[in-house]
């Protein structure tokens, strides 16, 4: 299951992401695959301003060429999509993201990090800070080799096991 555990203990007007395992429909604990995960609005916040700044560089940086165009694109459309479902959020609601997502997502967090450690003097701060973003992209990371099909297939597993009951009632 893939956890992300951030370096300091969250407070309240921290925005550190934070992901938690949340329950299958089924009502499980799913240790299997990770599949899915529950943030909080201000950690979908922070993921997107990620973005936005890893945007903003390429903006910068792009010769004009259209792989540079399509990238761009990519990341304000999955920022787009980001900042709809954060201001539709309930607590209790999971973020289902592609591997298309995980990827970008990925990118945009490498590519911020070498931002920082090129821009911003070394301190504790940004050091913790860097630690805590190491620890979300090996998080999405392990959701990207993690087999696709895992859920599904254990979803599927109870259902034929519990057949019977749904038969007989």
């Amino acid at each position: 299951m893939a956890q992300y555990q951030p370096h300091s203990q969250p407070n309240d007007d921290d925005t550190s992401a934070q992901m938690e395992a949340v329950q299958d429909p089924l009502g499980r604990l799913d240790q299997s695959s990770p599949a899915y995960l529950q943030l909080h609005p201000d950690e979908i916040a922070a993921i997107e301003q990620i973005i936005k700044s890893y945007v903003a560089y390429l903006r910068r940086s792009a010769s004009g060429a259209s792989s540079s165009q399509d990238k761009v694109s990519r990341f304000i459309a999955l920022c787009t999509r980001l900042a709809s479902y954060r201001q539709q959020q309930s607590s209790e609601a999971a973020l289902f993201l592609s591997c298309a997502d995980l990827e970008c997502i990925c990118e945009a967090l490498d590519g911020f990090s070498k931002l920082i450690r090129r821009h911003i003097p070394k301190t504790r701060q940004r050091d913790d800070m860097l630690l805590d973003l190491q620890r979300l992209r090996q998080a999405l990371t392990k959701m990207l080799s993690a087999p696709p099909s895992t859920c599904l297939t254990d979803i599927f597993d109870q259902m034929w096991r519990n057949r019977n009951l749904l038969v007989s009632t």
